[in-house]
């Protein structure tokens, strides 16, 4: 079976995680327009988990791939919810979308992302970020792609994870609560 070409700004590696489906295969859209309905919801969901849990005032958000895009869509946006954010061997980076992030913000790409993408996105950012290449990882290495057999894999997945804990942990310490609830809100972007 050929490999699914990569379009809409995907990478090629992250079209074709296995199992790879060429044939039947249609586009139902953009990933902005089908993600932009479902996106939209999440701060409406963490304001219903507040009110359950009301003792909790800041969360962090983290995405791998895909969720990396909505990782920066959500923190772009006036409804954001999160305190920190983290975005790992995301999909369709996008430089422009690094301008309105608002809140701390940690980027570890694979050496399959486009290092002019990320570059691009790092020199985006305004509010306090990391961003690192993992250049001899492959994308998806700290999720369903990780081959934990390979040693050199194991210490990179360990110290990504260590990377994030240690941003969020710095960030969550550093910023204001955010303990109102924010749906409803004026939207700036995509959201």
């Amino acid at each position: 079976m050929p490999p699914m070409p990569a379009t809409n700004g995907h990478s090629h590696a992250c079209c074709n995680i296995p199992p790879v489906v060429v044939e039947g295969y249609a586009a139902k859209g953009s990933y902005e327009q089908l993600g932009g309905t479902k996106t939209s919801k999440l701060p409406a969901f963490i304001d219903s988990i507040r009110a359950t849990y009301p003792g909790i005032t800041k969360w962090g958000l983290i995405g791998y791939c895909w969720g990396g895009k909505v990782t920066e869509l959500i923190t772009s946006s006036l409804s954001n919810p999160f305190t920190v954010a983290a975005s790992v061997h995301p999909a369709m980076i996008n430089p422009e979308g690094a301008k309105s992030i608002s809140v701390p913000y940690l980027l570890l790409a694979s050496g399959e992302e486009s290092a002019a993408d990320v570059a691009a996105f790092e020199n985006g950012l305004s509010v306090p970020h990391q961003v690192e290449t993992f250049s001899d990882q492959i994308h998806g290495w700290m999720a369903a792609r990780a081959d934990l057999s390979d040693p050199r894999v194991r210490e990179e997945y360990a110290r990504g994870y260590q990377t994030v804990l240690e941003f969020f942990g710095k960030h969550f310490q550093s910023s204001p609560e955010k303990s109102q609830p924010i749906s409803g809100s004026r939207e700036r972007n995509r959201l």
